[in-house]
C-alpha cells in the first residue's frame, strides 16, 4: 500500500458515520502523528482548482473525526518533509444535503 492509499484510508475511517466516535477518535490520535508540527491541511472545491479553506492538521483531523454532516474526505494530493512527515495536505470534502 502507497502512502496515499494510506491517507485515503485513513480519511474514509475518520469520516466514517458507521464506525463508533470512539473508535475514531482514538484513530485520529494516531493519524496526528503522520503529520509535522506545522502541517496544514487545505480543503478544495469540487472541482479541486480552488483553495476554499486551509486548517492545522491536528486540528483539521479533530473536525472530520467528530462531524456529523460530513459524507466522505477525499485524498488529493500530499507533501512530504524529509522525516517522512506530512506537511500540505489537500484534500476535498462531501457533505449531507438537507
Amino acid at each position: 500500500m502507497t502512502a496515499e492509499e494510506l491517507i485515503e484510508k485513513c480519511l474514509e475511517f475518520l469520516a466514517d458515520k458507521d464506525v463508533p466516535q470512539s473508535k475514531r477518535l482514538s484513530a485520529a490520535e494516531k493519524i496526528k502523528k503522520l503529520f509535522a508540527p506545522n502541517a496544514k491541511v487545505k480543503i478544495l472545491n469540487q472541482d479541486g482548482d480552488v483553495v476554499v479553506n486551509t486548517r492545522n492538521a491536528a486540528a483539521y483531523i479533530d473536525i472530520i473525526s467528530t462531524s456529523r454532516i460530513l459524507l466522505k474526505v477525499t485524498y488529493v494530493d500530499v507533501d512530504f518533509n524529509d522525516n517522512g512527515q506530512i506537511t500540505l495536505l489537500k484534500v476535498k470534502e462531501f457533505y449531507r444535503k438537507n
